[in-house]
């Protein structure tokens, strides 16, 4: 009978406290992908430059990276649309 009870709760507490353990979760797993990209982003931005990493590129905020285009100039183009009525 007390096994029962014990997990009873053990499931209740579960399912009460599951939004919050996957909300944590959820943020944690964010912040680690957005280090990673960042990353990725600054690896790729020292390539192109030749190695060469100037002082600039260095002092980017994370606000200007989230920011920049990731497309090159000769990639994409823009189209004129009407709108129709």
């Amino acid at each position: 009978m007390e096994l029962l009870v014990f997990i009873i709760l053990f499931f209740y507490l579960i399912y009460v406290l599951s939004p919050y353990i996957l909300r944590a979760l959820g943020r944690h797993m964010i912040k680690k992908m957005q280090e990673q990209m960042n990353n990725q982003a600054a690896q790729a931005a020292g390539q192109t430059q030749s190695g060469k990493h100037t002082q600039q590129s260095s002092s980017k905020t994370s606000s200007e990276e989230s920011r920049s285009k990731i497309f090159t100039a000769d990639e994409g183009q823009y189209v004129d649309f009407e709108e129709v009525k």
